[in-house]
């Protein structure tokens, strides 16, 4: 029987719960689309005869402020729910915005085991909540 995944709990809502693989996957993907976005934008808008290795490309401030604002509430929603299959209340969520914690963060949560079995946040892990 093969199971639908919802795309839209898993990325945008933050109840439920979420084990480690999930996690890991998801907010890999996020990364990388966003990545690939600035990587092409370089490539395509870096003048040809840029002395400076390090110049800036035009445009490429704003790329990154849109894909942070982007990327903001899903990585948030993941966190969420993240947290939560560790027994953790959710609000610690908005702590993956700050730079140096949210790698750490990141590390933590893909390596820290889930509650087995129910938790007060919820029974099914990588389901949308009933």
């Amino acid at each position: 029987m093969k199971t639908r995944i919802d795309y839209i709990w898993l990325f945008l809502k933050p109840a439920g719960r979420l084990s480690r693989l999930p996690y890991f996957l998801a907010t890999m993907l996020i990364s990388v689309l966003a990545s690939l976005l600035v990587y092409r934008h370089v490539l395509a808008y870096m003048p040809a005869d840029a002395v400076d290795p390090w110049q800036t490309p035009p445009g490429l401030e704003q790329l990154i402020t849109v894909l942070f604002i982007a990327t903001l509430w899903p990585m948030i929603a993941l966190t969420s729910k993240r947290l939560q299959d560790i027994g953790k209340p959710p609000i610690m969520s908005v702590a993956i915005a700050l730079p140096v914690i949210s790698v750490v963060a990141y590390i933590v949560l893909s390596l820290y085991p889930g509650t087995g079995g129910p938790n007060k946040y919820g029974s099914v892990r990588d389901m949308p909540p009933r």
